[in-house]
């Protein structure tokens, strides 16, 4: 090999090292937060219900009952160790929620006729409370703080006041009160309210839960230029109203603002900043915020398909055999945020799994984060700072240098190279 051959060879070596150590300390740096631990794999997947206030983690796993019978295991959020487990060995929905209390489990059989059914059943048991309950959706609606009463999605049977939604008491199984399914329950649990918009105005409706009578009511606060209004919740004394604007492009903005309740009237208006969100459709992503008395965070889902390269890959493998394997799928972000003004203070979370619709649970306290699939991964919040990444990533980085000069010593002391200089790698 002449000399000029091996001096770019040599700089050719040396160019691929400073490469490799930059991608090496780059992908360091920049990898997602790993979970604090996460769970042996479960046949037929593992759906998180819930965590109980003492700090235990709920879960559904084998749910459709095909591979696995279904089991209700509970787990200990720090270390993942198995404390209960429940064999209910019956086909489940993929669908179900554990009361704020931690004391009852809110599962669904299968539809029977024309109806799903609600199950409700003994987290420390195991055992049924009572038979199953129809129901059209047992998620994602009200519940009081004590986990007495629920918001149920279908109405009394013979009620004339043509409610699409009615009370339901956890507790004893039995249907209370007819209500819009657009209700929240009052902190202190002496009431409900339903914003009812059967006429030209919605109206705010205070209404008593030892009996049922109206209280009281109210016009809704007014919001120019909105599209529609939604009950947001009741945390301490103020109530919470979230409203939504249309933006260009088919895209919407939902606002929220809280006020104090006095009586059945609302006073001091506020606006809440960190619960502002964008559902821009138009690009594939639909983002929305959860919290709790003290914290906040934005979830978001990306599908990817704003990536040029993913977008062309997934169109071309669509009438391949095995494209699901194949497919780069979205994914969800989780990001801690402040509360009084909605900016990240934490680092953000990749959930990864994405055959679920909603694939995560946050603890109410804000303390854990799960997310749901083939194993459960669990996060302690928030996560380590970015920083403690940052000696791996040197690591890496100085990684390809040191294989360089290890391979440079190495030639160097070989009596057949004696003599050569230490810029000499050929």
């Amino acid at each position: 090999m002449t000399e000029p051959t091996k001096r770019r060879f040599s700089r050719t070596r040396l160019m691929a090292a400073c490469l490799l150590s930059m991608w090496a300390g780059f992908n360091v740096w920049s990898r997602p937060s790993a979970p604090t631990w996460v769970s042996e794999t479960v046949t037929g997947g593992s759906k998180p219900l819930g965590f109980t206030p003492e700090g235990m983690l709920v879960s559904l796993d084998s749910s459709d009952n095909v591979a696995a019978p279904s089991m209700l295991r509970v787990r200990e959020a720090a270390t993942g160790k198995i404390v209960q487990e429940h064999l209910l060995g019956i086909p489940l929905n993929y669908f179900g929620e554990l009361t704020p209390d931690g004391e009852s489990v809110i599962l669904q059989l299968p539809m029977t006729g024309a109806k799903d059914q609600m199950l409700v059943i003994s987290r420390k048991t195991g055992q049924r409370r009572y038979p199953p309950i129809r129901d059209t959706s047992v998620t994602w609606l009200p519940q009081m703080p004590d986990s007495r009463y629920r918001v149920m999605a279908v109405g009394i049977p013979g009620d004339t006041t043509g409610k699409s939604a009615s009370i339901f008491d956890l507790t004893t199984g039995k249907f209370l009160y007819p209500t819009d399914d657009r209700a929240v329950f009052s902190p202190d649990g002496q009431q409900w309210v339903s914003l009812d918009q059967d006429g030209r105005s919605p109206w705010l409706v205070f209404r008593s839960l030892a009996d049922g009578h109206e209280i009281g009511r109210t016009l809704a606060p007014e919001f120019p230029a909105a599209q529609g209004i939604l009950l947001a919740g009741w945390t301490h004394d103020r109530l919470e109203l979230a409203a939504r604007f249309d933006l260009p492009l088919d895209g919407d903005e939902t606002r929220n603002w809280s006020f104090r309740v006095d009586g059945t009237q609302l006073t001091d208006k506020r606006f809440e900043p960190a619960h502002t969100a964008q559902n821009l459709y138009y690009k594939s992503e639909y983002s929305w915020w959860v919290g709790g008395d003290d914290w906040a965070a934005r979830a978001s889902y990306e599908t990817g398909d704003d990536n040029w390269f993913v977008h062309r890959w997934n169109r071309s493998i669509r009438r391949l055999p095995g494209r699901d394997r194949l497919q780069i799928k979205g994914f969800y972000r989780w990001q801690l945020v402040s509360p009084t003004t909605g900016e990240p203070n934490a680092r953000e979370i990749q959930v990864i799994e994405n055959w679920y619709d909603i694939p995560f649970v946050a603890s109410r306290d804000g303390r854990w984060l799960v997310e749901a699939g083939k194993q459960l991964r669990v996060w302690r919040l928030p996560p380590p700072p970015q920083s403690k990444q940052l000696p791996g990533a040197l690591l890496a980085a100085a990684a390809p240098w040191g294989l360089l000069f290890l391979r440079w010593r190495r030639r160097t002391h070989h009596p057949a190279h004696a003599g050569r200089s230490p810029g000499d790698f050929s």
